[in-house]
């Protein structure tokens, strides 16, 4: 299998994209469209994504009024007063636009027995944030800004009305991000640890992307639409910008970056026709190599490490990954055989001689090795390394070639670690629960 440019690495870096790509409203069903109802109808019953204490009546065109989203609307007043509330998952920091939509029941001939105003109460981790009243039989919206302090808040909404079973109609609850260019998380974005080193990729979370764009040409742009990430003010360069759930940035960290202070001041950085934006500073630590091995799929530790097939009387399935069959679809898995080499994809192994341009490959015709001693460890036991470099067609991407040492036990979960030696004499290594699959000598 070749890979060339910037598919190994995208594959990868879109592979934890992944997690991000969702849509602006985080309440789950905002416009009470489960279950549907049949047209010109009202229904009690379970709400989907929401809990209610007292009940509530699903309507769907009764006595011809529509609702403000979609088809079908509450009324939260029935028997008495209701309330409803869902938890949604935030992120700590992040400002959002909590919004709905009331209308007062007055239309359908109920007279002097409907109340003559409509009443919400609307509640942000377990804080009234807005009292909202309407005396009109249509449909008003009402917002208010919130911001969120942990991982996850309860969104409540209650009606405060004349508690007389007639009004509040209530739709389209929204809770949506707006961009406050807040930094959340630096990591490095095979290993998911918060350290970086010059030259590798970092995977940047927060609450800052206005749109999703990513690279399409090497060498890699500093900017992509507007958007940029700096590294104590030098620009880092991109692979992609990800607006979602929770935004991301995958960025390779500029190579002239200084260590000595092993700390790092990241921004991002947002122009465009409204005006130029700065997050504040987020630190990371940084560190001369923060080596960490790529995982797919995604949610696992397994290790993206293939097989090397030497000839054809080797039984290796070419491009196969080291793992268990079935485990890494849609690649072939195979586990690696004790004594076979293994191409090990990672990340942060430090600077390489001779050395691209950050955002760049290397120059046509050379293969870059890493300046740093470089070790293998599988099972605990060390392996032998044939070349850790610097892909040659692939932005900020480690290759090592090493073989599975003897004296390893055959197992679907063998742990394997990089290990990186640097001037110091300091030792950095991977994540230790990174797996391969290893099996015997043939």
């Amino acid at each position: 299998m070749k890979w060339s440019l910037l598919v190994l690495a995208s594959f990868f870096l879109q592979v934890v994209s992944l997690h991000a790509q969702n849509g602006p409203n985080r309440v789950v069903n905002g416009s009470f469209e489960d279950p549907t109802i049949p047209d010109e109808s009202v229904a009690g019953g379970p709400l989907a994504g929401w809990t209610s204490d007292v009940g509530f009546e699903i309507w769907r065109g009764l006595f011809g009024f529509p609702a403000h989203d979609g088809s079908q609307h509450l009324e939260m007043d029935v028997n008495e007063n209701s309330t409803i509330f869902q938890d949604i998952a935030t992120v700590p920091g992040a400002t959002y636009r909590f919004s709905f939509a009331l209308a007062n029941r007055e239309f359908d001939g109920c007279g002097s027995f409907c109340s003559p105003v409509s009443r919400i109460e609307a509640s942000w981790d377990g804080n009234v944030v807005l009292t909202a009243e309407q005396t009109e039989g249509s449909w008003k919206v009402f917002e208010t800004m919130v911001t969120a302090t942990a991982a996850t808040t309860r969104l409540q909404l209650r009606a405060a009305g004349e508690s007389d079973s007639l009004g509040d109609f209530l739709d389209d609850v929204q809770v949506a991000a707006v961009r406050s260019h807040v930094i959340t998380g630096v990591v490095d974005a095979a290993g998911f640890r918060p350290r970086i080193s010059p030259g590798s990729i970092a995977s940047v979370f927060g609450n800052f992307a206005e749109m999703t764009a990513t690279a399409s040409s090497i060498p890699l742009s500093e900017s992509l639409g507007g958007f940029s990430v700096t590294f104590n003010g030098t620009p880092g360069t991109l692979f992609g910008v990800f607006d979602g759930e929770f935004d991301q940035s995958n960025v390779q960290v500029p190579w002239n970056l200084g260590v000595s202070s092993s700390k790092a001041e990241v921004k991002v950085h947002w122009e465009d026709e409204s005006g130029e934006f700065w997050s504040e500073p987020f630190e990371v630590d940084i560190a001369p190599a923060s080596p960490g091995i790529y995982m797919y799929p995604p949610g696992t530790t397994q290790a993206a490490v293939v097989n090397f097939k030497a000839g054809e009387e080797d039984d290796v399935i070419a491009g196969s990954w080291a793992q268990a069959p079935g485990t890494v679809d849609p690649v072939v898995g195979q586990p690696a055989a004790i004594g076979g080499v293994v191409t090990i994809w990672g990340n942060g192994l430090g600077p390489v001689s001779p050395l691209p341009a950050t955002g760049d490959i290397p120059p046509a015709g050379t293969v870059p090795f890493t300046d740093k001693t470089v070790r293998v460890f599988i099972g605990g036991v060390e392996a032998q390394v044939l070349s850790a470099v610097l892909q040659p067609s692939n932005v900020g991407l480690n290759q090592i070639n090493a073989v599975i040492p003897v004296g390893v036990a055959p197992g679907d979960d063998t742990p394997i670690v990089i290990e990186v030696e640097c001037d110091d004499g300091m030792t950095i290594r991977s994540r230790e629960d990174v797996t391969i699959a290893v099996r015997a000598a043939p």
